[in-house]
């Protein structure tokens, strides 16, 4: 009978794990969100965003049913020249002031 109910038990707790949500954080210490823009074809402009999120929501292992939300902080840019970081946030560039955040939403996921 003990036998029987540890089975039982067992394979209940397969079935309602095997649906179970999974979610991913970005590790932020082991992450970075950076660019390269060529600029007038004889050098390269690279910078960073500093604040940035992003998480990833599946029940699939091969994560077919996945959603990836993430959201990058305009007022973060750093290409480690001020008066750049501050043309690129203004109405010229990213409107950091009325577009505060970068998002992104995936639409899907597909096995290849």
């Amino acid at each position: 009978m003990k036998k029987l109910i540890a089975i039982s038990l067992a394979m209940l707790l397969g079935v309602l794990t095997a649906g179970a949500q999974t979610t991913w954080k970005v590790d932020l210490a082991h992450s970075k969100v950076s660019f390269s823009i060529s600029h007038m074809v004889i050098s390269d402009v690279t910078g960073r965003f500093t604040e940035f999120d992003a998480m990833l929501v599946h029940t699939k292992d091969d994560l077919t049913d996945g959603k990836l939300n993430a959201t990058i902080k305009v007022k973060s840019i750093n290409t480690d020249s001020e008066s750049r970081d501050k043309h690129l946030r203004s109405a010229d560039f990213f409107y950091a002031e009325k577009y505060p955040e970068i998002t992104f939403v995936s639409k899907s996921f597909e096995k290849s």
